[in-house]
């Protein structure tokens, strides 16, 4: 759903097997993570993060600046990063690497809306929640279905 000014005001999206895609298919990314971030650890956490923090710290220390600052320094961005779980890649609405890597592509377009969610605050996105509930809310109240329920409409 778009505002008046086009921009995206609400949407809904659906990775059909993304657990299982996550789970399976970026364990076997790790060796060429691992390699292109110079590490010797086999460690899956820690290849992850390091993997994701030049993404998202140089994406922070580029594109926010100003009244979007989220760091003081690149170093501060990564120790931050270091102090967070990677988080389960199919839940990437939490306070996780996950959830901040998830916005990096979308900071450069949007700054004062993203640079929030690369940040320690998470700002409404990166935070922690109960993820049993997020399931069951209600997120999109404006859309067709929801609309149908609202009125107690059938098909």
């Amino acid at each position: 759903m778009f505002n008046e000014q086009g921009q995206v005001k609400q949407y809904d999206v659906a990775f059909r097997r993304w657990a299982w895609a996550t789970d399976t298919i970026a364990a076997k990314l790790l060796p060429q993570m691992r390699a292109y971030a110079n590490l010797t650890t086999t460690d899956p956490s820690v290849i992850f993060t390091e993997f994701m923090i030049p993404a998202i710290c140089g994406t922070a220390q580029k594109y926010c600046t100003g009244a979007n600052k989220q760091y003081d320094s690149y170093d501060a961005c990564a120790a931050f990063i270091r102090s967070r779980p990677v988080g389960q890649l199919y839940r990437m609405g939490e306070d996780n690497i996950a959830c901040r890597n998830l916005h990096v592509p979308m900071v450069p377009y949007r700054p004062s809306v993203h640079c929030s969610h690369l940040g320690p605050s998470g700002g409404d996105m990166c935070v922690p929640r109960d993820y049993n509930q997020v399931v069951t809310d209600r997120h999109f109240p404006a859309g067709f279905i929801a609309s149908k329920f609202a009125t107690g409409l059938k098909g």
